[in-house]
């Protein structure tokens, strides 16, 4: 909202905050950690009656009070003449040297406006006038700040939420709302549900024919591939092919039998899926085969909803895609995106946050999904190598720049298991985990940071 649309009692309320500042290098410090403007006012309070009339029709106004509060560092540097005014020392020597840097020519009343790096952005003598027009030429200098703006829906089976930082003249919910709109595209193209996508062919002609695909699908479908290469087939697409078998939504207390299990598990193997570059062609080798991206699905969408927004101007945002994250840049207060770590027992909210700047980070838990047989808890997470719910980890969190890949990798890990996944990330450049064990026992790779504030 603009200062001049305030309302007269909340311009009081916020003048009531607005003090004057005389330490110019803690001026400056503020400033940056607020992101605001630093306004010096050059005056001298006991002789200079132009300064008298600026301090008391401008300064001294509920109008600068209420801006200054919400935008500026004022502060005074003043230069008075009689003995009973003097000023310490220390802050003689102050005034002068930033009368020496900015105040060269000794103008009294002069109001100089500095960024936050102390650089001038404009200057100002008293006007008769009042302080509305000082005001407005001052808004006319200030680079309007970022602001945040913040889009929830539903996709994928899941919650989204993207926020972006954008300048005030941005339309930010135009450029979400065309995020979502990618989003809800690679969603038709990769679901297993639509029978008219092109995921759904592929399996319709499992063991059948060949499917030709959009390059965009190949591409996925041969990352994935690769990533079942690197972790020895912990993550598979072709686990679909067991999907039908479990249910972990409380309408059933019975586990598949070990018939059913290696029945479906037969028709599990990456490498019974084939590529043709030539001409960009899915072949399911098996009948009865499916692939599915519910493992990677939702990291590849939040991928490419930050490469649109980026590739539309967007400097700083995060892509919440059902909790696979993607941030860039920074939020509004200039630091790092601060994401929290749940906490699988629900004793607290999260047990640790991780700040991420041009980063992702995608969670694998047992604490959402599950059933309870026999007093045994068995999590959604299906080991695809033999067809089973896997045990003894409560958590994975994976830290990496690329979404797509930590959605991956957060299955395969709690597949592979506490020891062996830890070995297994920290031969990987640029990924980083976190292990919570079934005894709420935390294990971190040899790099990751946590900030437990």
């Amino acid at each position: 909202m603009s200062w001049l649309l305030l309302s007269i009692v909340s311009r009081a309320q916020q003048s009531a905050f607005f003090v004057w500042e005389t330490d110019f290098e803690h001026a400056l410090q503020t400033a940056k950690k607020e992101d605001k403007s630093v306004l010096l006012y050059f005056s001298g309070s006991d002789w200079c009656k132009p300064c008298m009339k600026m301090k008391q029709e401008i300064f001294n106004s509920v109008s600068y009070k209420s801006y200054a509060a919400q935008n500026l560092i004022s502060v005074l540097v003043d230069f008075p003449r009689y003995k009973r005014n003097a000023l310490p020392n220390e802050q003689i020597r102050q005034n002068e040297q930033l009368a020496a840097t900015y105040n060269e020519k000794g103008i009294f009343p002069l109001a100089v406006l500095l960024n936050a790096s102390g650089q001038i952005i404009a200057t100002a003598n008293y006007k008769p006038g009042g302080s509305l027009p000082f005001l407005a030429y001052l808004e006319s200098k200030i680079k309007p700040k970022n602001q945040s703006t913040t889009h929830s829906f539903a996709a994928m089976g899941s919650p989204f939420e993207i926020t972006i930082v954008t300048s005030p003249e941005v339309n930010a919910n135009e450029l979400i709302a065309k995020a979502e709109l990618e989003i809800r595209r690679i969603e038709k193209l990769i679901s297993s549900w639509d029978h008219h996508s092109q995921t759904s062919k592929i399996n319709t002609n499992a063991g059948l024919s060949p499917v030709k695909v959009d390059t965009e699908l190949y591409g996925l479908i041969e990352r994935s591939i690769k990533v079942s290469r690197l972790t020895g087939g912990a993550f598979d697409i072709s686990f679909a092919s067991i999907n039908h078998i479990y249910t972990f939504d409380g309408s059933t207390n019975d586990m598949p039998s070990e018939e059913e299990v290696s029945r479906s598990v037969q028709l599990i193997n990456y490498k019974d899926i084939l590529l043709n570059p030539l001409d960009t062609s899915v072949f399911l080798k098996k009948v009865g085969m499916k692939i599915g991206f519910g493992a990677i699905g939702k990291g590849y969408a939040a991928n490419m909803a930050k490469k649109f927004l980026i590739n539309n101007g967007v400097k700083n945002g995060i892509v919440n895609a059902g909790g696979d994250l993607c941030a860039w840049g920074a939020p509004v207060n200039g630091n790092s995106w601060k994401i929290g770590i749940a906490d699988p027992s629900k004793e607290k909210p999260f047990i640790a946050y991780v700040d991420l700047n041009d980063l992702a980070m995608v969670t694998s838990g047992n604490y959402e999904r599950f059933i309870f047989i026999d007093n045994v808890k068995y999590a959604h997470i299906i080991d695809p190598r033999t067809g089973h719910p896997v045990r003894g980890l409560k958590s994975v969190s994976i830290v990496c720049p690329d979404a797509e890949l930590a959605d991956a990798l957060a299955t395969a890990v709690f597949v592979i298991g506490a020891k062996n996944g830890l070995a297994f990330v920290n031969q990987l450049e640029n990924v980083e985990c976190l292990i919570i064990d079934d005894n709420n026992k935390i294990m971190l790779s040899k790099n990751m940071r946590l900030n437990e504030e």
